[in-house]
């Protein structure tokens, strides 16, 4: 009852104390679709983290006007299980048209993932954006697709540093994630 109430603040912790609740899951995507405060619906995507059954809701907020609303659905996406969701990320980090900013928090998403999926598309994101021609933003993705691969599978991070004319941030980005990274790898 709480998803309906006149306070927006209320509407918020109502979501919060939803998180999880598979019974939750439908007047919560609604939530996250429909309400007009992008503080109701962000909480509304971290309660719908945990449910892969709501990952295509969580991957449609990636559309949302507002900054606030997009950067719950990543942080979201990057926990829900849903086997669809890497390539989605994957996606929206390779989208030139979308912020730098939002762009670098996918592919932090994906990394947290550590779902080896994703290599081929942070690959290519490495090899197009890591040169140094390129503003030092575009540059960053660069290095945090380079970074991710390394925290997914630092082998073939290495590999690709032996191939590519890497400069000395992104062979220090390699090492620090690769210090961090996944477990199995």
């Amino acid at each position: 009852g709480g998803l309906g109430d006149a306070v927006p603040r209320v509407r918020a912790a109502s979501a919060t104390a939803l998180r999880g609740r598979g019974a939750a899951v439908d007047a919560l995507r609604t939530v996250l679709a429909d309400d007009r405060w992008p503080t109701v619906r962000a909480a509304a995507a971290a309660a719908l983290a945990p449910r892969p059954e709501a990952a295509d809701a969580l991957a449609s907020a990636l559309d949302a006007r507002s900054v606030l609303v997009v950067r719950a659905a990543l942080r979201a996406l990057s926990e829900n299980p849903a086997t669809t969701v890497t390539a989605r990320l994957v996606a929206f980090a390779q989208d030139g048209s979308r912020a730098s900013l939002l762009r670098r928090e996918a592919i932090d998403a994906v990394a947290t993932r550590c779902d080896a999926g994703a290599l081929a598309g942070l690959e290519a994101l490495a090899e197009t954006l890591g040169d140094t021609a390129l503003p030092a933003y575009e540059q960053d993705l660069g290095h945090a697709a380079l970074a991710a691969m390394a925290h997914i599978d630092a082998g073939r991070a290495r590999a690709f540093l032996q191939r590519s004319e890497a400069n000395p941030a992104a062979r220090a980005a390699v090492e620090r994630a690769a210090r961090g990274g996944c477990s199995g790898r």
